[in-house]
């Protein structure tokens, strides 16, 4: 990232630090900061008051592969990112050694992003794969996983994130591969461990062709996805279910049909997830 000029007014009274708002310039957009700190307290926590923190900067694979990775997880380990984010705060209180009980939450906007995903998309493409490779008429099945995998798109995403407990929350957060969009919401450990669930909505003429497709109340396919954010874990006996599915003949309904190269994504409806407290 690519910072300033800037210019700071702070001043310590009486113990405590406060660090005038200030903006300045940041990756293509904006960078605000503000804070205050009672040096007389232990431990040390740091207020921050509400409002934006970066507007319209820059995303990069390193911010993927940073904090961002906690609130959309299926930008960890991106080997390639581009587009826009802004990120907004709530009142905070932050102790800096002591993370796991922070008060946090904020929101985070991408309305443009492209990314080369990394190993959450690995574990999903696998059972991506037997079905894109059946609507196109016998394809490669590891074409997925290939190192020609396509950019994941993220457009008009608003995500809001809380942090307690040591796990940070999150509400869907929607991607856009090929034909195929994978929704994902839950937690991710400040230890990197996962407890989402990841949702598969496929083009309509697929789910017409396998109802099962569908899920639950026509939401999409539902993958509870642990393990951790390097080695996601999806759950046990979910590709035996699908490939049961598959084997039922709906697999050569869709061999024998012909599907359009271009098809519409489904528009099912996001349930907005709520945290706890809420």
């Amino acid at each position: 990232l690519v910072a300033g000029p800037a210019q700071f007014t702070a001043q310590l009274k009486d113990r405590v630090f406060e660090l005038q708002p200030t903006t300045f310039a940041l990756s293509g957009g904006e960078m605000h900061v503000a804070a205050r700190a009672n040096l007389a307290t232990q431990p040390l926590v740091l207020e921050i008051p509400a409002g934006p923190v970066c507007t319209n900067v820059a995303l990069t694979q390193q911010i993927c592969n940073g904090w961002m990775q906690y609130i959309a997880p299926m930008v960890s380990q991106a080997a390639r990112a581009e587009g826009v984010f802004s990120l907004a705060l709530d009142e905070t209180r932050l102790a800096p050694q002591d993370l796991a009980h922070a008060q946090l939450s904020g929101r985070l906007e991408i309305p443009a992003g492209r990314v080369l995903p990394g190993p959450l998309f690995e574990q999903l493409g696998q059972l991506i794969a037997p079905i894109e490779a059946a609507a196109r008429r016998g394809g490669l099945m590891g074409d997925l996983l290939s190192t020609e995998k396509p950019l994941a798109m993220m457009n008009d995403q608003v995500i809001d994130f809380e942090l307690h407990d040591g796990r940070i929350h999150h509400t869907p957060a929607l991607v856009e591969l090929r034909k195929v969009a994978i929704s994902t919401s839950g937690s991710v450990g400040l230890d990197q461990t996962l407890d989402i669930t990841a949702v598969l909505l496929f083009p309509t003429e697929w789910v017409q062709r396998l109802p099962f497709l569908a899920g639950p109340n026509g939401q999409g396919l539902v993958i509870p996805v642990g393990g951790t954010l390097k080695k996601p874990r999806v759950e046990p006996g979910t590709a035996k279910r699908i490939l049961k599915e598959l084997g039922t003949g709906a697999l050569g309904d869709l061999l024998d049909g012909v599907l359009p190269g271009n098809l519409p994504m489904p528009q099912f409806p996001l349930p907005r997830r709520r945290f706890p407290g809420q």
